[in-house]
């Protein structure tokens, strides 16, 4: 008699390939053992390929349909990418890591910072909903002087730091039509955030990235005001409120 663990382990080994030696499911007519768990590994593998499919659009289409399937389903037969029924949301974690390294995609170097751009796109669609501040709650804050208070930045922002041009290649899945294409190292700094519901993209010059990742750190403004020169300051600091605003990104001003 096995446990319900036990039923559970070896069913799982099963489905994954490793083993299909199973004397507790009953042979049904003319349907096999086999026959019966194909259709549980089918349904599973498809939830699997499905879901990294929705998280990665931008990679199935760079990769074309039948490629990005058979990476998917790779990924989904490796136990390290497995997680829990109420983790199944980071099922597809992993995923940009393993694009690194796998045989048929490994030499598309860019790949993976685009598969890391668009995992943080699902991580900020997905997080928490949290009440932006509006011009009229910041004015009395801007009128004081904020230098030495910390700016906290809504759940939805993410910061994404790559060697290759992730702009031009977004550029290519959104218009056919783009043809200047270049995947020549250049450095790329981009900031993902949720406003009004809807998840976008910023491609940022390096200081003002290092400036909102400052403030997204825990450090003052003063502090994230470092990465500027005195000349460029007001000019810069002015715009970058100007965007935190537009772009709903502050929660709340704490003087530290």
């Amino acid at each position: 008699m096995h446990s319900l663990g036990a039923l559970q382990n070896k069913l799982q080994t099963s489905i994954l390939g490793k083993e299909e030696h199973l004397p507790f499911i009953k042979v049904n007519g003319d349907i096999t053992t086999s026959d019966r768990l194909a259709i549980h590994r089918d349904t599973i593998f498809n939830n699997f390929t499905s879901s990294l499919r929705i998280t990665y659009p931008g990679i199935w289409r760079l990769l074309g349909e039948d490629c990005a399937y058979g990476v998917a389903l790779a990924y989904s037969h490796d136990y390290v990418n497995l997680t829990s029924r109420s983790e199944m949301e980071n099922f597809g974690e992993n995923f940009p890591k393993f694009l690194a390294n796998f045989p048929s995609t490994k030499h598309l170097q860019y790949l993976p910072d685009f598969a890391r751009l668009e995992l943080l796109r699902a991580k900020s669609y997905g997080a928490i909903m949290q009440k932006p501040l509006g011009i009229e709650q910041l004015q009395g804050y801007f009128e004081s002087g904020i230098e030495s208070c910390q700016i906290l930045l809504n759940a939805s922002i993410y910061f994404l730091q790559s060697e290759y041009p992730l702009m031009n290649i977004q550029s290519l899945l959104d218009d056919p039509g783009f043809t200047e294409l270049s995947l020549q190292k250049q450095e790329c700094f981009l900031v993902v955030c949720r406003t009004s519901g809807k998840t976008e993209t910023l491609f940022l010059e390096a200081k003002p990235w290092n400036f909102l990742q400052s403030l997204s750190n825990g450090n003052i403004v003063s502090t994230a005001m470092d990465v500027f020169t005195e000349k460029e300051l007001v000019v810069e600091i002015q715009a970058l409120i100007n965007l935190m605003i537009s772009k709903q990104m502050i929660i709340k001003i704490q003087e530290y």
